[in-house]
């Protein structure tokens, strides 16, 4: 049975207030820190915090859909899945034609 939106938006403040409370109880106990050591926390709260809602959302769309089909990108000619094939650069196009 799928959760309902209400549901997954709990579970979703949860993991948020958890690592508020993480980074208030590591505030609390360090004594000496520096702005680095401020932002590195920061930063790490926030990918975990992405990574935990990314996780939520993606099975919240498993549910309604086949997860293989949307991962992969396939050939509309035959059906087979691609593969990445790595960043293509451009040149940039200018007005002047240069």
């Amino acid at each position: 049975m799928s959760k309902s939106r209400e549901e997954l938006r709990t579970a979703m403040l949860a993991t948020v207030e958890a690592e508020i409370d993480q980074l208030l109880a590591w505030d609390d106990e360090t004594k000496e820190v520096t702005i680095t050591d401020i932002e590195d926390q920061v930063l790490a709260a926030r990918a975990r915090i992405s990574a935990r809602l990314t996780e939520v959302l993606v099975q919240r769309r498993a549910q309604a859909a086949d997860v293989a089909d949307l991962a992969v990108p396939t050939d509309a000619e035959s059906g087979r899945r691609l593969h990445y094939k790595g960043k293509k650069t451009k040149s940039a196009r200018r007005a002047v034609g240069l």
